[in-house]
């Protein structure tokens, strides 16, 4: 069985954190260790809640590895930090999850079937938990594609598809060009592709800029419309900045340059 090593950045989410660990420990598939970017205010070594179920982890006979970081970096450099400074001995997989999600039981077991098939990257879908009755999507395309998305002439772009906030009446595996939310990626993506510096420190459209960095590499998007993740907060991460609409326009912003430039050039 292949092994996986799941990366969470968390930020004063104990409550949240405490979810996504309950759901691992639940999963069909157990070949995982786990790596925790502490950024808390208050270390994760202080909340007795955590600790006892970081220890029911490693009797379970996963690794874990906390990596205290007290420099608030931001999303982007948060995740390449944990990308950077993982330990990977015996580790085929990287799963990049959030840390306010809560997988269903089959949750990396559907994604490493993706894997499987002959893709580099695997995601699932991420309805939000607190709606009281997720949408529902039963159009499909004769060769449907998720989180598609066309860019024409002047550099404008159109998509096509998403998942977020989404449940699939039809269970299939199905290319995309970008994930959302959580993944699974094979190990040589994740020591080749990094996430983009120069985006707000809320990091939106940093999962647009590593899709579309790995795609260029050649490497190969699916989305098991079957894995289920569901998102606790917004499907932006509920981001606490105050500034939020400010830098999310920024960021938004500069992939849309980003586009129209590597568009010109390709």
């Amino acid at each position: 069985m292949k092994r996986i090593c799941i990366q969470v950045t968390n930020k004063n989410r104990w409550g949240e954190l405490g979810c996504l660990l309950t759901g691992l420990l639940n999963q069909t598939y157990n070949a995982w260790d786990i790596v925790i970017l502490d950024e808390n205010d208050t270390s994760l070594d202080q909340c007795e809640f955590i600790q006892k179920l970081l220890n029911l982890i490693r009797l379970k006979n996963h690794g874990v590895q906390v990596i205290k970081n007290t420099l608030k970096i931001g999303v982007c450099n948060a995740r390449n930090k944990l990308l950077e400074e993982s330990n990977y001995n015996n580790i085929d997989y990287v799963a990049r999850i959030d840390d306010d999600v809560i997988p269903e039981p089959d949750y990396l077991e559907k994604l490493v079937e993706v894997i499987e098939l002959g893709y580099d990257i695997a995601s699932g879908v991420t309805p939000l938990a607190f709606t009281p009755s997720p949408i529902r999507k039963t159009e499909w395309f004769d060769s449907p594609i998720i989180n598609r998305k066309d860019i024409n002439e002047k550099g404008e772009i159109t998509y096509y598809g998403d998942d977020c906030g989404v449940l699939y009446d039809k269970e299939v595996i199905i290319e995309a060009h970008e994930f959302r939310s959580s993944c699974l990626m094979k190990l040589e993506v994740a020591k080749k592709i990094r996430y983009p510096t120069n985006l707000s420190p809320v990091g939106f459209r940093e999962e647009f800029f590593f899709s579309f960095k790995a795609m260029k590499e050649g490497y190969k998007i699916g989305v098991n419309t079957s894995a289920i993740i569901w998102h606790l907060q917004t499907s932006s991460g509920g981001c606490r900045h105050p500034n939020y609409a400010e830098l999310v326009k920024s960021d938004n912003d500069y992939m849309l340059k980003y586009v129209r430039e590597n568009y010109a050039n390709n």
